[in-house]
């Protein structure tokens, strides 16, 4: 079985939770929409925990992005952030991000011993911004937030790498005719307040994120059979 999962930031008992919900195998296939880090207390613990799976496979989000761009700033070995070794502009980012829920990251990453800290950056470097899978002769674009300035003309990878983790998808419109576009990023009930806790399956979207990391529903969607799951 081929399953999709998104937002799981940092939320390692969760995930944990729900692989024993849906039964996962080593013969299955999972997928992570992106914002696995950040929030949550188990950041740096959740993306080891996925690095040694091999049939899981993550793409970038928006927190992904952020944390490789600032966590090779800090220092390599373990111990306190001092202000003073940064820049103005990027003391001010990580400071921003540290208020948008990287704060248990960093403090996470830097009690890893230098190799782990390589090893966690390396793993971040290797997400790409999309994946598509074909499940059951049906094609599936997995990506965090959606295609921003979508095209029906252009080619997936003709577009910019942010372009797929930056900007929430337009739900109302469906952007293809045989393809379906699977996200998270943007909470279901923010889509249609009908959809609170609820996967949100419509013009060909399919929108798994339910709000885990602010008390909702932790999402999980079977690309064979369209059945959802969902932990509390």
């Amino acid at each position: 079985m081929t399953y999709v999962m998104g937002d799981l930031h940092g939320m390692l008992d969760r995930f944990c939770e729900m692989l024993d919900e849906i039964k996962f195998k080593n013969t299955d296939t999972l997928y992570i929409l992106g914002d696995i880090v950040d929030k949550g207390a188990d950041s740096i613990k959740l993306l080891q925990n996925l690095s040694y799976r091999s049939n899981v496979y993550p793409v970038m989000g928006n927190h992904e992005k952020t944390a490789l761009d600032l966590l090779s700033c800090l220092p390599e070995e373990a111990g306190q952030i001092n202000p003073k070794d940064f820049d103005p502009e990027t003391l001010a980012e990580i400071l921003e991000w540290s208020k948008n829920g990287g704060a248990s990251t960093i403090s996470e990453f830097m009690k890893l011993s230098p190799d782990d800290k390589e090893g966690v950056i390396e793993y971040l470097e290797d997400m790409p911004p999309y994946e598509i899978a074909e499940v059951g002769g049906k094609i599936f674009v997995l990506a965090h937030a959606g295609i921003a300035d979508f095209d029906p003309e252009k080619e997936l990878d003709s577009y910019e790498p942010e372009a797929f983790y930056t900007e929430g998808a337009d739900y109302s419109r469906k952007y293809f005719d045989k393809i379906y576009l699977v996200t998270a990023h943007t909470p279901t009930e923010e889509i249609d307040p009908s959809y609170q806790d609820k996967i949100y399956v419509k013009n060909n979207h399919i929108a798994i994120e339910c709000g885990a990391s602010d008390g909702g529903a932790l999402a999980c969607y079977c690309l064979d059979n369209g059945k959802e799951y969902y932990v509390y």
